[in-house]
């Protein structure tokens, strides 16, 4: 075989295989993507689909599949509000994208959820993934697949779908009574320190569930009604005002809210002994002890002095206090101070009473004294004479 032979066959082939080549790779050009399919049931079975897709500019056209060929109130537009021109053939709609690199597709499919007694039932098949948006007071009761998340929205079920057939069943839970939600400790405006017990109630037949909050952090959620405990540390807060609230959410949407301020102090109060100094010697059996204290937070709510091993005094809302008698030798006094939140401080301080000194009198002798011993002198001898002459005449 000529090498012209072969040549030609090599151009025969590579015409074959030229076009699916080329076919194949405009095949692999992503035209558009359907960043999200919004379903919203309402009660009857009314469906609302609204489609958020993100085109090819380079395609002058993108075919999308529907819910269903029962659908009305078509609607195509780009997110600045321009309106593109479409065709519906079935369950299908061509949109005339126009260049357009954004599109929002919203079209009704009435009666689309069927029900049997008290159970709703949706079904459908989209090639796209999909946020299943269920009525107000919705409980899913039947799926067919596992959703890729479920969770409640203001009473309403919203589940996201992967592309494929889904049947769901719900039931719609007619509430309109509002849930119980009460915290009955720590009391409004309370001071907290250290381990704290929460308690909370809740109440509803039909409670969706009940979160409990200090602040913006969650500390427990129940979904049953009933009383619960929950320990809280306050030392993983900051020092200062807080807010805990109890929200409760029942299945048809209705909610309640309880909620405290308190303030939290883990931060002992400030106490300083500024009178007598430490180990100052007296000469006197009395002082007046002096303290300053102050806390900031939660403030003192009292202040105890101690003497020695004696029992405490309230001395709360006073700066001094005045020790009498005081025995000679060493003494230690203590000052206790305890704020509102249970925060204790104390401050001591030893000094010590020295004997009095008693100054030692040195008699002294004037003329006047002199004479007066004389005096006493000469009337003494004078008596003892005449005693001595009685007595011998008598004799």
């Amino acid at each position: 075989m000529s090498m012209k032979r072969y040549l030609v066959i090599f151009l025969l082939i590579l015409l074959a295989f030229l076009p699916q080549a080329l076919m194949t790779r405009a095949n692999d050009i992503e035209v558009f993507i359907v960043k999200n399919q919004e379903i919203t049931v309402y009660n009857g079975g009314f469906v609302s689909v609204k489609m958020e897709i993100a085109v090819n500019e380079t395609v002058p056209l993108i075919d999308l599949k529907l819910l269903s060929k029962n659908v009305q109130f078509i609607t195509v537009t780009t997110p600045t509000g321009e309106l593109l021109d479409y065709e519906l053939t079935e369950d299908h709609l061509t949109v005339y994208t126009l260049g357009a690199s954004e599109l929002i597709v919203i079209y009704d499919i009435p009666n689309f959820a069927d029900h049997f007694l008290d159970i709703w039932t949706i079904n459908f098949s989209t090639p796209y993934n999909s946020t299943l948006i269920l009525p107000q007071g919705s409980l899913v009761i039947s799926i067919n697949a596992a959703p890729v998340d479920v969770r409640r929205e203001e009473g309403k079920s919203v589940l996201r779908l992967v592309s494929g057939r889904w049947e769901i069943d719900y039931i719609i839970i007619t509430d309109v009574q509002s849930p119980i939600a009460h915290i009955s400790f720590p009391l409004n405006g309370s001071c907290l320190r250290g381990e704290v017990d929460i308690k909370v109630e809740v109440n509803d037949e039909n409670l969706e569930l009940a979160i409990l909050r200090v602040d913006e952090v969650q500390l427990g959620l129940w979904t049953k009604s009933g009383s619960y405990v929950w320990t809280l540390d306050t030392s993983a807060f900051k020092d200062g005002a807080h807010i805990i609230a109890l929200i409760c959410e029942d299945i048809a949407g209705n909610t309640a809210k309880d909620a405290v301020r308190v303030t939290i102090d883990n931060t002992s109060p400030l106490i300083k002994i500024t009178r007598p100094e430490e180990g100052e010697k007296l000469n006197t059996t009395s002082i007046t002890v002096k303290w300053e204290s102050h806390d900031e937070i939660s403030g003192i709510a009292r202040i105890e002095l101690q003497l020695d091993q004696e029992p405490w005094i309230d001395v709360t809302g006073k700066n001094s206090l005045d020790l009498v008698n005081l025995y000679p030798g060493d003494h230690t006094i203590k000052i206790k101070a305890v704020d509102v939140a249970g925060n204790i401080a104390i401050e001591k301080r030893s000094f010590i009473v020295e004997a009095p000194i008693t100054p030692t009198l040195t008699p002294t002798v004037t003329p006047t004294a002199i004479m007066n011993y004389v005096m006493v002198g000469i009337i003494i001898a004078v008596s003892a004479i005449i005693a001595i002459l009685l007595i011998a005449k008598r004799r």
